[in-house]
């Protein structure tokens, strides 16, 4: 019985030695295909941001030697109401757009997986936006909300007259939701994609079996589709929000 007990327990393990193997070739190959990004990353996002956060403790100038001076240009940064006024319309811009950048590129997703005629032709006109540089995008931006001969107005005001001549980037309650929308319309392409890609992960059985059940699409939507996302969300979340308080070029610009 002990014979036969090793002669089986043998091609056990040579199978998994095997695999053991198998799986550290494709590790080494995955982190093979990663490095080239993960050197761009370490040397130009990394060091300069742990650079940065030192620097930020001292008074420096680029010429000479940096002298520690603790958190005194943060204390004089937070008594700076022009820092104050920025940080809350920093704020404001975020509340503003991260809803709609999750939830537009949500529903984008969901809209353009169905088996629509040209649903590949959509994907690609929204997600071209995010190929233009800011400085393009807050120029055409400038000129469709431009008061006297911008397209916002011209189509708007045919159809709501008392819009004929608002303007929309020198109004201070229209400034912020205007820079929002141009925002959105550049980068809600970026979110649609990620989405895209984690809807079609999701087992169209699972669907099916819900059909069967009686559920309808509200109910495969919250126990199907948004815990198949989950992933999705802990990614473009965060992201989102990022790079909403990250927000310069476009306001600029425009």
């Amino acid at each position: 019985m002990s014979t036969q007990s090793q002669s089986i327990a043998m091609p056990r393990s040579v199978e998994e030695s095997a695999r053991q193997r198998r799986n550290q070739q494709r590790n080494r190959t995955a982190y093979l295909f990663l490095l080239p990004y993960l050197i761009v990353f370490f040397l130009f996002l990394l060091l300069p941001a742990i650079a940065g956060f030192v620097i930020s403790f001292t008074n420096w100038k680029i010429l000479g030697d940096p002298q520690f001076i603790g958190l005194k240009n943060f204390q004089n940064l937070f008594k700076d109401p022009a820092f104050i006024r920025a940080f809350q319309n920093t704020l404001k811009f975020t509340v503003i757009t991260v809803p709609m950048l999750i939830g537009g590129g949500l529903g984008l997703a969901i809209m353009l997986n169905s088996r629509l005629r040209g649903r590949i032709l959509s994907r690609t006109l929204i997600f071209i936006p995010y190929a233009i540089s800011v400085t393009v995008v807050g120029v055409l931006w400038r000129w469709i909300l431009d008061r006297n001969y911008g397209l916002a107005n011209f189509y708007l005001g045919s159809i709501f007259p008392s819009l004929r001549n608002t303007a929309w980037l020198t109004n201070v309650q229209l400034a912020l939701p205007s820079i929002s929308v141009a925002t959105v319309w550049w980068t809600v392409g970026v979110n649609m994609i990620i989405y895209l890609a984690g809807l079609q992960e999701i087992p169209r059985e699972l669907y099916e079996a819900a059909r069967v059940d009686g559920a309808s699409p509200l109910q495969q939507f919250r126990f199907i589709t948004m815990p198949g996302l989950y992933l999705m969300h802990v990614f473009v979340v965060p992201m989102s929000v990022i790079a909403s308080l990250r927000v310069f070029g476009q306001v600029q610009v425009m």
